[in-house]
């Protein structure tokens, strides 16, 4: 549960199930690695755009104003 009430999910693109179900939340927000097909991609993906937005909202208890999708680095 966020600070402010609401709650954050990261997951990646292919993890659905946990997408849908925190959709339907009022007040949340989720964070989708695209690409990624495993669950618990924060730190362990290697991803500056979810580590950040992550790591803003651990430092601050802000959620992001939207939902974030980020992109997989082509490799």
């Amino acid at each position: 549960m966020g600070f402010d009430g609401g709650l954050g999910d990261v997951q990646a693109g292919g993890d659905l199930l946990v997408g849908q179900a925190l959709a339907a939340l009022t007040g949340s927000r989720m964070i989708t690695l695209n690409g990624a097909f495993r669950h618990g991609v924060y730190l362990a993906a290697g991803n500056a755009c979810v580590d950040t937005k992550v790591a803003g909202y651990l430092a601050d208890g802000v959620l992001p104003g939207e939902d974030v999708t980020c992109g997989r680095p082509a490799v």
